[in-house]
């Protein structure tokens, strides 16, 4: 049994494929037969390269909407709110820092 993503990427990923081959307007096309027909356009292709990045750029379309992004570790740590800190307090402390810097300046 396969997960829920991999069915999706699987589902999309042959959407993708039909609608680079066969045009916008497809109607759905057998695995076989979309096989049969992306082995013919490498093998009579001109710049193999070009199908190859369609490849890939297919690959990436399906896996981006069928897997959601894994966080990534943050570099700068965010500075939160602390549920304990009252408006009152930052008030405060806004005050405290404003009579520091003009004392400091003087």
């Amino acid at each position: 049994m396969t997960p829920k993503g991999t069915e999706t990427f699987q589902k999309t990923f042959l959407q993708i494929m039909e609608q680079l081959i066969y045009g916008p307007f497809t109607v759905k096309a057998e695995i076989e037969e979309l096989d049969e027909d992306l082995s013919q356009s490498v093998r009579t292709a001109q710049n193999t390269e070009e199908i190859i990045e369609e490849f890939q750029e297919a690959l990436d379309k399906a896996f981006k909407s069928s897997y959601r992004p894994i966080r990534t570790i943050e570099k700068e740590p965010h500075h939160k709110t602390l549920p304990w800190w009252a408006q009152r307090l930052t008030i405060l402390r806004k005050k405290v820092n404003a009579k520091r810097r003009s004392y400091q300046r003087t």
